[in-house]
């Protein structure tokens, strides 16, 4: 994978505006195999699960140490990954509350990544959103960044969130995976479970 030189000109940018994007953070023969294994029509929750290329993606160290120094964290944990099979979906789904932080039952969400898995190699495109296949926004999980009214931007695409290191599973009734934590042997309250959200920088 690429390495992504974090500049003191990003974290300002992040600073100001919340959100800052790059280009080609993943090469052309992992996001082949993402978009393969992805080819579905559903907004689904932690495919790292099930697929290996995207755990690979979800848990890698290099997207993790750009979250952690735009954050200035000295540990983030995984937290959960979320596929979108296209635009619409992605903007159903953040409009549904006034952050990332809001619409997850993980407490102290601070960041997420949204990576585009399409086939699109160039794009004129000035929105927040990543518009070419490979490229990455991250944004602020403590506010609404990401402009929502764009259009026509190529899917799918696929958010990678981190949180606290001591972040706890709380109720929100405003995520529709809220019962999915549970699953994991994890009761409302309850630290994250190591072995689901991993430390992916400390």
């Amino acid at each position: 994978m690429k390495r992504q030189i974090l500049e003191p000109k990003h974290i300002d940018f992040f600073d100001k505006h919340g959100w800052v994007l790059f280009q080609d953070l993943i090469p052309p023969s992992m996001l082949s195999a993402c978009r393969t294994l992805l080819a579905k029509n559903c907004s689904t929750r932690n495919v790292w699960k099930s697929h290996e290329p995207i755990k690979k993606l979800s848990f890698h160290f290099l997207f993790a140490h750009i979250a952690a120094q735009l954050t200035r964290l000295k540990q983030l944990r995984f937290a959960f990954d979320h596929y979108f099979p296209s635009l619409d979906n992605l903007i159903s789904f953040l409009a549904r509350g006034p952050s990332l932080n809001a619409l997850n039952s993980i407490d102290k969400l601070e960041i997420g990544l949204l990576l585009n898995l399409s086939d699109v190699t160039s794009e004129d495109s000035l929105s927040s959103l990543p518009s070419v296949g490979g490229s990455g926004t991250f944004f602020s999980a403590l506010s609404s960044p990401l402009d929502l009214t764009v259009k026509d931007i190529a899917g799918p695409f696929l958010l990678i969130t981190y949180c606290h290191a001591h972040s706890r599973y709380l109720y929100k009734v405003a995520d529709p995976f809220t019962h999915d934590v549970k699953q994991e042997s994890c009761a409302f309250g309850d630290k994250l479970a190591n072995s689901y959200h991993p430390l992916v920088y400390y």
